[in-house]
This record gives C-alpha cells, structure tokens and sequence, in this order.
C-alpha cells in the first residue's frame, strides 16, 4: 500500500499534510499514501474529493473499473459522512386488507396489536403493509389512524412505485384522468391515510412527484442492470445531479440477481461493498448510505461500515415481514450488531 502519507494536496499543489490540516481543521489525506494514489492515477480524484468537487463520467468509470478496493478504502475515509445510524429498524408486515375483510374493524385491530405488542420493546418500529389496494385505500385508514393513536413511533411503509403503477394498469387508461395525474392522486392519498414512506425506489422517474409530497426518498441502484461501468458511472453522475436539486435520504446498491432469488454469498457481498464504497465518494449529495439484509450477507452487513455505511435498513420482526421483503431477521442483525459494539 505504501508509506503513510506526509503530503497532501491543497489547491492543485503538494503541500505537507499538517498544513492541509491546519488550513482546513479536516483530515482529507491523513494517512492517505501519495504512492498509492499516483499507482492507481487517484491523484485528481483525491484532490477533487478534497475540494468538493463532484467526480466525472470518467473518474466515476476509473474508480469501478480499474481501483482495487483497498485504494478505494483510502478514498472512502477522506469524506465519510457524520451521519451515522448504529443499527437496523424493525418491521413487521401485516395482511391488513385481508385481516379488515375477514374480521372486520375491531378484529384486524386486534389481530395487529397482538403482533406488535409481542414485540417488547420500545423503540421506533415500521409497519408494512403487504396488501395494500391502491382503490381501497379508505378501508385501511382508520386502522392505520387507530394504530399511531395506540403505539408511539409506528410508521406505515407503503409498496414501491412498480407495485402502485401496476395497479394503476388499465384502469388509468380507461379513464379521462391521464396516468401521471392519477399515480399523483394516489400518493396524496396514501400520505392522508397516514403511510410514512414508500419502498425504495428502482429508478429516478418519480423524484420530484415524491419530493413535492413529502416522502423520504430512498435509491436503489441494481448495479447488474447495467450492460458495462460507463453506463453505471453514469447512473451515479445523474443520481447525484438530481439530488442538488430534489431531497434524496439515502442510496444503496442492490442486485436484480438477488431481487429475482438468488441467495447473497460472499462474492455478491463483494461487489456490493464495492459500489458502495464508491458510492459514498461520488455521491456528495446524499446524507445517507445503506447496507440492507435484503442484498447482503450478515457478515455483509456487518462489514459494510467500513465501506462508509451509515444506514442499516431494516430487519424482519415476524416471519411474513422476511418473506414479504426478502429481509433478514431483526434479531440475527441485532445480534451481529451487539458483537460489532463489544468488539470496538
């Protein structure tokens, strides 16, 4: 890897890296090896990074195509974010359509308060919703309203964007409304209904439709669905673009692989903890990195924070919440959580 480094660059020049701290009370190259950085030609990365420049189409394609992961580590320290979160959120999915069909007002609310109060604990817990009728939205309100009333810190996360504009399908066509309109309709009502956040998001169609309604927005690049790195390096390029101008909390890699089955395993862990490490270094526009259980091993996840993660998604509190979200169970992450702790 090289020596450790006694110069860094300030304003296009070498200058000895006491003096970069001293300039800027930040350690940009502190520890970063110069020899490392002209090896893998990082030096006008580096110097970017340090200025808070945002990387180029190039750069971005340099980084995923030709720098090994330990030199992309380097890099990584130089601008993780102080946004931290220790460890992932409960959620537990519930089948309220069906469970108000069947039992009506009083026996859903009844059936879903007995989940969560198995729970036992007081943190901030997310209910999913696993069947939600994008024309049936009033019969779920008022025991989404009943359930905030009953818990402190329950939010309500609805299905994402493909699943509401599949259920959208012809009926939008069939109508004088037209589509963009309609799927606007929609997310108002599911933000009156009282759902939090809806699932990730796949693509950056519907940014601003979900910006101007008050979601969190949370990206997830499929990294397989790119034919070569120029096209993915590009996708970075336009994600951070976008999120000058619309709020975006968080990004994380995933792969269609594993959306379509395929258990994760070490080698899926490793190109995933790639992208993320590169992630974090080209998007300067986002607060957030996440490392979720839906993509990653544990010890994946467990890892992650090395490769600047700071946002740890969400684990399944009941068995319908992992089958649903494809999510690992709440309490193996919580344990690879409480080990990490102890071990610092």
């Amino acid at each position: 890897m090289g020596r450790l480094a006694k110069i860094g660059i300030h304003e296009g020049r070498k200058t000895p890296v006491s003096f970069v701290l001293r300039e800027n009370g930040v350690t940009w190259f502190d520890g970063i090896s110069l020899l490392t950085l002209k090896q893998y030609k990082l030096e006008k990365i580096a110097e970017n990074l340090a200025k808070g420049i945002s990387l180029d189409i190039e750069q971005i394609r340099h980084l995923i195509s030709n720098v090994p992961l330990p030199a992309i580590l380097m890099l990584v320290e130089t601008v993780r974010r102080r946004e931290q979160l220790t460890s992932p959120m409960p959620v537990v999915a519930i089948p309220a359509l069906s469970w108000l069909d069947t039992f009506g007002f009083a026996g859903a609310l009844r059936e879903t308060s007995a989940v969560l109060q198995s729970m036992d604990f007081n943190e901030n817990f997310i209910i999913y919703i696993e069947d939600v009728d994008v024309f049936r939205l009033d019969k779920v309100a008022p025991l989404i309203q009943a359930l905030k009333d009953i818990f402190i810190g329950v939010s309500f996360t609805a299905p994402d964007m493909s699943s509401l504009i599949q259920q959208l399908g012809s009926v939008a066509a069939k109508t004088a409304k037209g589509f963009e309109d309609q799927l606007k309709d929609i997310l108002i009502t599911l933000k009156e209904v009282g759902f939090d956040r809806i699932r990730g998001l796949k693509d950056r169609a519907n940014l601003k439709l979900l910006n101007q309604l008050g979601f969190p927005i949370n990206v997830c690049t499929l990294i397989d669905c790119y034919p070569d790195d120029l096209l993915l390096a590009k996708e970075l390029v336009m994600l951070n673009s976008y999120a000058d101008t619309y709020k975006i909390d968080s990004w994380f890699p995933g792969l269609k692989s594993i959306s379509d089955g395929q258990a994760p395993n070490f080698m899926s862990d490793f190109k995933l903890l790639k992208m993320l490490a590169i992630g974090v270094i080209t998007l300067k526009n986002i607060p957030f990195f996440r490392a979720t259980s839906a993509y990653f091993t544990l010890e994946g996840v467990r890892t992650a924070f090395i490769f600047g993660a700071n946002d740890f998604g969400f684990g399944a509190f009941n068995e319908s919440a992992g089958k649903v979200l494809n999510l690992k169970p709440y309490s193996d992450l919580s344990k690879v959580f409480s080990n990490s702790e102890t071990n610092k």
